[in-house]
């Protein structure tokens, strides 16, 4: 028997988690599931599910741990989940992942399904959430049919520190609609956009301004490659596209660091493709990642990367091969990476071009929702 009808249940979000549900929701609704979201009403992701004819049940999920609000969205899912008779209830993320298994437990719906996006468990986080999330999570996986990681890196975590068995866990690699980078914009009109001059060497990252993406590093690194007295000087700029919380921030360092003249912040940008083209090479220089997504467009975009040795990164972006991996917080080894790799444009090339390759092969839409289909219906043999 096939599973039909799916609650995927999702805070918030922006960036990465949001890009993975628009898809996988459109992808299974292609393969004939009835899916439905439970979700904050006035999010931005709301209003883009709704455009795109999708039923919601509007909760109050919030990011941040709540106990009064989170009490509040337990009892909302549960009367949601009790209303309604799906087949598995889906959640993604930390968060959702919380008060969506509680509420299933109470409503009495068995077939769970957990997708674990990110680490949760990294430096910045303060010892008092790491401990409480430990101890959740070793309750409420108990009550978890099956758990999706999106890399390698997530399932060996969950099974070596929470001890959760290997058995559940299955690894679902984000995908993205690669038809999206079948041809880019011209790369000299995209660069008009933001100013640049033509010929320049022009490396950035899209990223949410937050604790986890280790932009502040990739400031740091910016007087190490074009401070004053480097020949690299005239020709490298920086652009880094996003918003969120560091943002001001991150601009107040740029200022203080005297590179405000080389570092373009464009806040959001909705034509991705066209902000790629205008690169020559793509940073990520994040302390924690899942599997970041807008490195996966960055090499469908046909762009060599360099990343940070974390998480589900170097399952990305192989070293020497389709770009450069360095330790994560090291401006010094950031630096190095992006002159070494600027000042060799064969390598460029050929590292663009393998990561291309690997894009197409491994990271598509329709991989990830194939992937997904195969989980759900495992569901009913249990």
């Amino acid at each position: 028997m096939k599973p039909k009808r799916i609650l995927h249940i999702i805070r918030p979000a922006e960036g990465g988690m949001k890009g993975h549900l628009l898809a996988l929701a459109e992808g299974l609704r292609n393969k004939g599931y009835d899916i439905e979201i439970a979700c904050p009403a006035h999010s931005p992701l709301a209003a883009e599910l709704r455009d795109k004819g999708f039923r919601l049940h509007p909760v109050d999920l919030v990011g941040p741990l709540n106990p009064v609000k989170d009490a509040m969205c337990i009892g909302q899912l549960r009367r949601v989940m009790r209303r309604n008779q799906f087949d598995i209830i889906h959640m993604h993320g930390a968060k959702a992942g919380l008060v969506g298994r509680i509420a299933a437990v109470l409503a009495g719906c068995r077939n769970t399904v957990l997708t674990v996006h990110n680490f949760i468990i990294y430096d910045e986080v303060p010892w008092f959430k790491k401990a409480l999330f430990k101890f959740g999570e070793k309750i409420l996986s108990r009550v978890t049919a099956r758990v999706i990681t999106v890399s390698e890196a997530l399932k060996k975590e969950l099974v070596s520190k929470y001890n959760i068995q290997s058995e559940m866990i299955t690894t679902v690699y984000n995908g993205i609609n690669l038809s999206h980078y079948l041809t880019l914009p011209d790369k000299d009109r995209s660069r008009e956009a933001y100013g640049i001059k033509p010929g320049a060497m022009v490396v950035g990252t899209v990223a949410r301004m937050a604790p986890q993406k280790g932009l502040q590093y990739l400031l740091e690194a910016v007087p190490l490659i074009c401070g004053p007295g480097e020949r690299n000087s005239p020709d490298i700029g920086i652009l880094i596209a996003g918003d969120g919380p560091l943002r001001p921030q991150l601009e107040e360092q740029a200022e203080r660091l005297g590179i405000r003249d080389q570092v373009i912040f464009t806040g959001f940008v909705r034509d991705t493709a066209g902000f790629f083209a205008s690169l020559d090479i793509f940073i990520i220089p994040s302390v924690s990642e899942g599997l970041s997504i807008t490195t996966i467009e960055a090499m469908a975009a046909g762009l060599p990367v360099i990343a940070s040795r974390v998480g589900g990164l170097p399952e990305l972006v192989l070293e020497g091969a389709s770009g450069y991996l360095v330790d994560p917080r090291n401006p010094q080894a950031l630096a190095a990476a992006i002159l070494r790799l600027a000042s060799n444009r064969d390598a460029m090339l050929l590292f663009g071009s393998r990561g291309r390759d690997l894009a197409f092969r491994k990271f598509g839409t329709e991989k990830m929702v194939e992937e997904t289909c195969r989980v759900y219906e495992g569901l009913c043999h249990l």
